[in-house]
């Protein structure tokens, strides 16, 4: 018994230096696999003590046991649930302008073509590194998971520990949940340049937070403090008017109707600016919220507004290059005239002072006639 219980209590040792290293590997955020279980195991340690096994656990004790562990695992797969429909909606926006589509995360990412693809997307870089653009046999599969890793580790500079392109190939959802959920946050923090903030230590849920309150901070009723804020829809419903004001009167928003305004800042949100359907109206009403899933959508929220941040940019550069031609166009056709112009009123005043001239010669010789006139007739 001591030799298991030695054992036990290494084995237990060694799970949490593995948990340990996850986090190391994620200081500024915990995972996804250990916010699934966050919550559950809060409110297990919340418990009183005639609700955890103890030497003197009766039948009812055992059945409030069994009754805590069905709801357990009932949350970690609805929140697996939720992260599995976000994130492969995450993957899908970009993957799309190739006509590429993920429908199971477990099984459409094995052959290692949406991977590759979704990082050259991403980064706007062509992967060098051959391929197989058919991979139909386990190893061209886990071929091309490597091609897509060390482009993860070795460009983009995310540190991978816990992830091998086996675990991919074999369909472990949980870790591939955090191969995608690293790939978010790290294109999520250069979209809203918040990697100042990250290497300050600033978690990633507050620079996400502290973006959306720098970008509706000319809303004053809107109070952004942490992901709960966002349960009433208000938050949305301000984004979405910050990013299109005609898609939302929001000054009408009751800011109490929150059924109502999560309804409808989803569907708008979906409608006008294009951005995926990743939650549903209730799992923004539920009292344990799945964070990952949440600011993944926040974050759809702020591509689209650096895609109107560019065009706006792009716009008035167009507009002062138009503005430049346009009065360099104006310059060359009025500058012949205005030499034109200048050269006539030359020639006018040298016509004045020839007429002039010829005026006085006229009154000169008129005068001599005169006097030779008066002279003959003497």
């Amino acid at each position: 018994n001591n030799n298991s219980n030695n054992n036990n209590s290494n084995n237990n040792n060694s799970n949490n230096n593995s948990n340990e290293q996850v986090s190391t590997e994620t200081p500024l955020n915990q995972s996804p696999i250990k916010l699934l279980f966050k919550s559950t195991s809060d409110s297990i340690s919340s418990l009183p003590n005639s609700a955890r096994l103890t030497p003197s656990t009766t039948n009812e004790d055992l059945n409030i046991s069994r009754t805590i562990a069905a709801t357990t695992d009932f949350l970690n797969d609805s929140w697996i649930r939720k992260q599995k429909k976000s994130f492969q909606g995450w993957i899908n926006q970009f993957i799309s302008k190739r006509n590429l589509f993920v429908n199971n995360l477990e099984t459409d990412l094995k052959d290692g073509i949406i991977l590759i693809n979704l990082v050259e997307i991403l980064t706007g870089i062509k992967i060098s590194s051959k391929f197989s653009a058919s991979a139909r046999t386990r190893p061209f599969m886990i071929s091309n998971i490597n091609v897509a890793l060390s482009f993860i580790t070795n460009v983009i500079k995310i540190h991978l520990v816990t992830c091998s392109a086996e675990d991919v190939v074999d369909g472990n959802l949980k870790i591939i949940l955090v191969l995608i959920w690293r790939l978010i946050q790290h294109f999520t923090l250069e979209l809203i340049e918040e990697n100042h903030s990250r290497k300050l230590g600033r978690p990633f849920s507050q620079c996400v937070l502290h973006w959306v309150r720098s970008v509706i901070s000319h809303y004053p009723l809107v109070k952004v403090d942490s992901i709960y804020s966002f349960t009433d829809g208000y938050a949305f419903c301000a984004l979405i008017h910050l990013l299109d004001p005609e898609a939302i009167h929001f000054h009408d928003i009751q800011k109490e109707n929150s059924i109502e305004n999560v309804k409808l800042a989803i569907n708008l949100a979906q409608q006008k600016l294009n951005i995926p359907r990743l939650i549903e109206p209730e799992d923004l009403l539920e009292s344990i919220l799945d964070e990952p899933s949440l600011l993944t959508y926040i974050s759809c929220f702020a591509q689209v507004y650096q895609q109107r941040q560019k065009l706006l940019l792009q716009l008035t550069q167009e507009k002062k290059e138009t503005e430049k031609q346009l009065s360099n166009s104006v310059v060359e056709k009025v500058l012949p005239v205005l030499t034109y112009t200048q050269q006539l009123e030359a020639d006018l005043k040298n016509t004045t002072d020839k007429y002039s001239i010829l005026e006085l010669e006229i009154l000169n010789l008129k005068v001599e006639l005169e006097v030779a006139s008066s002279l003959r007739l003497q």
